[in-house]
């Protein structure tokens, strides 16, 4: 069964003086910013972002970045709507959520913008994958515990985290 539908995913780099005006949308938008500094407007807070910072702006949030809001920056965006009940009530769908210094998930965020729209289902699936394990990181605030490699997928050239992540979201998907 789809936990979530992946919308749009990419890697956007904001130059000095960018603005994005006040909007909503009705989906979840995820930003994670991989270098700079870069500050949020939502529903009338301030939310600052440096590197290795998330962002999860429930759909209906109005939310934007003033002029000056940031340095020349770089980050990951995600845009995507949740399909399971389960997943939905673990998400407060109207609380702004911030995460800092999780750096570790820059990777995952790489591989989704590179493969949501793969024609490949497994590429697919595994962004969406991905895309489950930031947002148990993001609602642990915690690192995914040490786990054995991959049982399914070759994991040897990929990196210590991914490792742990693939075990993770294989146990996870073994007890159903």
């Amino acid at each position: 069964m789809e936990k979530l539908q992946i919308i749009w995913s990419g890697e956007t780099e904001l130059p000095v003086g960018w603005v994005l005006q006040p909007h909503t949308h009705d989906f979840f938008h995820l930003a994670y910013v991989s270098r700079g500094q870069l500050s949020f407007q939502a529903d009338g807070q301030d939310y600052p972002l440096t590197e290795g910072s998330l962002i999860l702006l429930p759909p209906g949030v109005v939310h934007a970045v003033p002029e000056d809001a940031h340095n020349l920056c770089t980050q990951y965006e995600v845009m995507f709507r949740l399909l399971d009940a389960q997943l939905q009530a673990l998400l407060d769908t109207k609380k702004v959520r911030v995460l800092h210094g999780a750096s570790y998930l820059e990777t995952l965020f790489a591989h989704i913008c590179v493969h949501y729209k793969s024609i490949d289902p497994l590429d697919a699936a595994g962004a969406e994958a991905f895309l489950c394990a930031i947002l148990f990181s993001f609602l642990t605030g915690k690192p995914i515990p040490e786990e054995d490699s991959s049982g399914y997928v070759d994991a040897a050239g990929y990196s210590p985290l991914v490792q742990r992540i693939l075990s993770y979201v294989e146990k996870e998907s073994d007890r159903k």
